[in-house]
């Protein structure tokens, strides 16, 4: 009995060696080590490496949910629209030799019904009942910083003329918030917060005139400003060349001709710490002289309450005349104040107020308004439940519009807009 046991035990551990032996020889190797993501806090929070690589990745965006209740003008108006947003942002850094390099890309799909598709429908009524699907391109632009000294923006961007741009009301308020443009442009950073910048910008997307007396485009507008950055808050000064150039005949053998417009701007925001964490107020005034849609003076008459009528009050640049071209002349205002009552309600108030000066008898002037609060309740960080009510008012020099005519009986064209929104960031 011994003697089988220690054969038994002999043969086992014989087996167990020439099993080693036999995976030696076949030259099994452990699996590389796994490379995982690591975090990129140079750039801030949010962002990872590339995974083999130097270059930094943030991928963030939203959800938001808006129901909107708006005055009707006739039975055929909408007075409840929806809308849903999905947004996603993509921002790429690298530090390289030269300093850092950036490109970013935002884009949004919706999902539209009502008077949030006014923008293609003739009326408020059965043209824009139909839900709506539609994406964009809202920003794609690039970035490259040349050290301490400032940096290029090349690509589709805000403008660099805006400034509040109706940072914290929902329906629109006159004043200046261009639509994402494409643009070349340079910053130069000074230190202690101010800055410069020198930006050409396509201007075809923001002309205002009839399109039987466009030519083509031959200067971009050219945009600068003067900003400062601080603890206390911001400011910015703004200046604008707007081309107008037509290609009507003013005689049998001449045109029109080219000649320019112009804008200026100034705004600020003032952080309130001292009344509540997050307090801020904002200021602003805009003159545009030939250039329209730089002082935001209509801004409100293409919006969701009045986008309607804004054939109606004929918001253009400027109108040809026989004695050659005619510029209009606007102004606006506008204010917010938002206050954080608690860390996680805040609420806001704000207003707006546009001047437009038609020069010539077949359109007429007029002024547009505004006054609204919001409530929000921010259950958790990134996410919000809020409320709007805005007070709008059109008053195109005395008449009121109806239908699609503008009939001297009435003093002003007023409604309001309700909101109701559920955003989530991430």
């Amino acid at each position: 009995m011994k003697l089988f046991k220690s054969l038994l035990l002999g043969s086992a551990a014989g087996l167990i060696a020439v099993s080693g032996a036999s995976a030696a020889d076949l030259g099994v190797k452990k699996p590389a080590p796994v490379e995982y993501v690591k975090v990129c806090s140079a750039h801030g929070a949010g962002f990872f490496y590339v995974p083999g690589s130097d270059i930094c990745i943030q991928l963030s965006g939203r959800v938001r949910a808006e129901y909107l209740y708006a005055t009707p003008y006739t039975r055929g108006d909408d007075i409840s629209s929806f809308r849903s947003n999905g947004r996603l942002n993509v921002d790429v850094r690298q530090t390289t030799q030269y300093g850092l390099l950036r490109a970013y890309v935002r884009y949004d799909l919706y999902g539209s019904s009502g008077r949030y598709n006014v923008g293609s429908a003739t009326t408020f009524g059965p043209n824009s009942m139909s839900a709506h699907g539609s994406s964009a391109l809202d920003k794609a632009f690039i970035q490259f910083y040349t050290g301490t000294a400032g940096f290029f923006t090349a690509g589709r961007s805000t403008s660099f003329f805006d400034f509040y741009a109706n940072n914290d009301n929902w329906t629109a308020l006159p004043g200046s918030d261009r639509a994402n443009t494409n643009l070349f442009a340079y910053t130069a950073t000074f230190g202690g917060g101010f800055s410069a910048t020198l930006s050409f910008e396509d201007q075809i997307t923001n002309r205002r005139y009839a399109t039987a007396s466009l030519a083509g485009q031959s200067l971009p507008d050219v945009v600068g400003n003067l900003r400062v950055d601080q603890a206390w808050g911001s400011a910015q000064l703004s200046g604008a060349i707007h081309q107008l150039r037509y290609g009507t005949l003013q005689t049998p053998t001449s045109y029109y001709g080219t000649t320019y417009g112009f804008a200026i701007q100034g705004g600020v925001k003032i952080n309130l710490p001292m009344i509540a964490a997050g307090d801020t107020l904002w200021l602003q005034a805009a003159y545009g002289d030939g250039a329209t849609d730089f002082s935001g003076a209509a801004r409100a008459v293409s919006g969701t309450t009045f986008g309607v009528l804004s054939a109606l009050v004929n918001p253009q640049d400027a109108f040809l005349t026989a004695t050659g071209v005619k510029k209009v002349k606007s102004w606006s205002v506008v204010a917010s104040f938002v206050h954080n009552f608690t860390p996680t309600i805040q609420g806001a108030v704000m207003g707006g107020y546009g001047s437009v000066n038609n020069p010539v008898g077949t359109s007429a002037d007029f002024k547009t308004y505004g006054i609204g609060a919001q409530l929000s309740w921010i259950p958790v960080r990134n996410f919000r439940i809020g409320t709007e009510v805005m007070y709008n008012v059109l008053d195109p020099a005395g008449t009121v519009a109806t239908g699609n005519l503008l009939i001297p009986s009435k003093g002003k064209y007023d409604g309001v807009t309700a909101r109701i929104r559920f955003q989530r960031d991430f």
